[in-house]
């Protein structure tokens, strides 16, 4: 079976859908807490920082509609309502085509404010559209199944694609991660976790008690390198795993468990971040594409066991 032939339970995307929505919900809701819309989404002539029709080229929405603050209004909460129906599965791939649609029309307006985990979770949505994400976990399957949970069988390759943009975004972070500090010695000092925490803009605490345990954040750093640089060696062992061969780097790489070594190592990593730093949706748009990670089948089981299914429940419809 090739890879653009596999299918496996939809659970795996299932999840990613529902995650990766709830984070956008929850970012969407802290900028309408914070009052924040008609200063980042008005025009300027409205005292907004919108690049809208005054600019060389404006977002079309603001074409249509006309460029006003209640137009920057629309759009978001348009993106607001549309990223819950996403992550419920309400007529999933309209949503989720609606809420890729806004959310690129807010990016273009606040083009400075676009993150680098907006455009990660922006490519997710695209892939999750044109997968089947809905088959189960969403209102979708519940009207069509009666189930909210029924047994699915989807094509793999958006995950597979997922998976691809993923180990991308940490391998290219690695390899830009040029400057002395993220170096170790003799080039560097691997010093860029001890100065971030230092910086009262993005520490979360008062974090000067570490003068006292440099060499802990001189480790940290390396680790943080080393973890994005072995990305892809991390994808062979997905590989590995569902091509079985011999070999001895495939037999190395067993032996350690890398698979789930670097897979534990990069949520602990991100569960950091939330807890030392204030880096926005960033660890927890990442953390909800994780379920990529494991096969759909693997997913399925689990969740199953965990809702008392009995073993044969669990089986996939299809293996990969």
């Amino acid at each position: 079976m090739t890879l653009l032939d596999a299918r496996e339970p939809a659970t795996a995307l299932a999840l990613i859908r529902i995650l990766v929505g709830l984070v956008l919900f929850y970012d969407f809701t802290m900028i309408e807490f914070h009052d924040l819309v008609p200063s980042l989404f008005g025009p300027h002539a409205e005292g907004g920082i919108a690049a809208t029709v005054g600019s060389a080229n404006p977002p079309i929405v603001y074409r249509w509609l006309g460029a006003t603050t209640s137009t920057g209004i629309l759009i978001h909460r348009v993106a607001w309502v549309s990223s819950l129906l996403f992550a419920f599965g309400v007529l999933t791939r309209v949503s989720g085509a609606i809420l890729l649609f806004s959310f690129a029309q807010l990016a273009h307006a606040y083009a400075i404010g676009d993150r680098g985990i907006d455009m990660i979770l922006r490519h997710a949505i695209t892939l999750l559209i044109f997968s089947g994400s809905h088959a189960t976990l969403s209102i979708d399957a519940r009207v069509r199944t009666g189930s909210f949970f029924p047994r699915s069988s989807v094509p793999a390759w958006p995950r597979f694609l997922l998976v691809a943009q993923l180990a991308w975004v940490y391998f290219s972070a690695g390899i830009n991660k040029t400057h002395p500090s993220w170096l170790p010695f003799p080039i560097g000092q691997s010093d860029a976790l001890y100065f971030v925490l230092l910086d009262p803009h993005f520490a979360r605490f008062d974090f000067s008690f570490i003068n006292s345990v440099v060499p802990l954040t001189q480790l940290g750093t390396f680790a943080t390198v080393a973890f994005e640089l072995t990305a892809p060696l991390f994808v062979f062992t997905l590989y590995c795993r569902r091509f079985p061969g011999d070999g001895r780097l495939r037999r190395a790489l067993t032996r350690v468990r890398f698979r789930e070594l670097w897979m534990l190592v990069g949520a602990s990593f991100h569960l950091l971040l939330v807890v030392t730093l204030r880096l926005g949706i960033f660890p927890f748009g990442m953390l909800a594409c994780y379920p990529a990670f494991a096969r759909g089948e693997d997913v399925d089981r689990f969740l199953r066991r965990e809702r008392g299914e009995p073993r044969a429940a669990s089986i996939a419809d299809e293996e990969e």
